[in-house]
């Protein structure tokens, strides 16, 4: 009996190293996987976001980039969304938030507008 008492209680030293060594691997390789999705889904524009005052913005936008407010909506957390378009497919998003400054928050290029059905917009036809 107490042979096999003695048997159940020691562990092998290097079995639950390698146990320990493998969730530490585990554990490492899901941190890393999750820096480097991170660090590939941050655009340069995002590394270094633009905020200023809503009409600064705007005007730069329109001045600069000749992109004009194409669509905006009130997200649920009160927040504004806007989306400016140039004609030759330029685009950027601004956000602001009540009593905050508005910031971009996405640029890119070859925006594409699409039919919007009239039952999605609300019109009534």
């Amino acid at each position: 009996m107490f042979k096999k008492q003695a048997a159940q209680t020691t562990k092998s030293p290097a079995g639950s190293t390698r146990g320990r060594v493998r969730s530490l691997r585990a554990a490492l390789a899901s941190v890393l996987s999750l820096v480097v999705l991170i660090a590939a889904l941050q655009s340069p524009a995002e590394a270094r976001q633009v905020c200023g005052e809503h009409t600064t913005l705007m005007e730069k936008l329109e001045n600069e980039h000749k992109e004009n407010q194409e669509s905006m909506g009130i997200a649920t957390d009160g927040s504004l969304l806007e989306v400016f378009v140039s004609e030759t497919g330029g685009w950027t998003m601004l956000v602001t938030y009540p009593g905050r400054p508005t910031c971009v928050v996405a640029t890119g290029k070859d925006w594409h507008r699409l039919a919007i059905p009239a039952a999605a917009t609300g019109e009534i036809s």
